[in-house]
């Protein structure tokens, strides 16, 4: 299995006056799409790696697993109007809730969140 797996996910704008209020400024949504990626490794409270942690996009069923070394890799598609996109990583499964991470993501970045302790 592939430590890093990258997941598509499309997370785009539906709504103009929410673009137009994020954007600073009018204009269509369902504009050009933007890609951003947000990397990191699962561990637990010792600092071992969590293999086999759900990991994926707040309100998305789509999710992807750490590998055996904890790494995951999810790529986000959002809207181009958006300067920074706000969305809202899962990592959690099992009997455990999902622990959420807030991140903003720029058009191209790649976000490496280090070591997430997940229980």
């Amino acid at each position: 299995m592939n430590a890093l797996r990258t997941l598509p996910v499309a997370l785009l704008a539906t709504f103009h006056s929410f673009a137009a209020a994020c954007s600073g400024s009018p204009g269509e949504v369902g504009g050009p799409a933007a890609t951003a990626h947000v990397t990191g490794r699962c561990v637990d409270a010792a600092g071992a790696p969590r293999s086999g942690v759900d990991v994926g996009w707040s309100g998305v069923e789509d999710h992807v697993h750490s590998g055996a070394d904890g790494r995951f890799r999810l790529e986000l598609v959002f809207d181009a109007h958006f300067e920074a996109y706000p969305a809202t990583l899962a990592l959690g499964g099992g009997d455990a809730p999902a622990r959420e991470v807030p991140v903003r993501v720029h058009d191209g970045e790649v976000l490496d969140l280090g070591d997430v302790v997940v229980n």
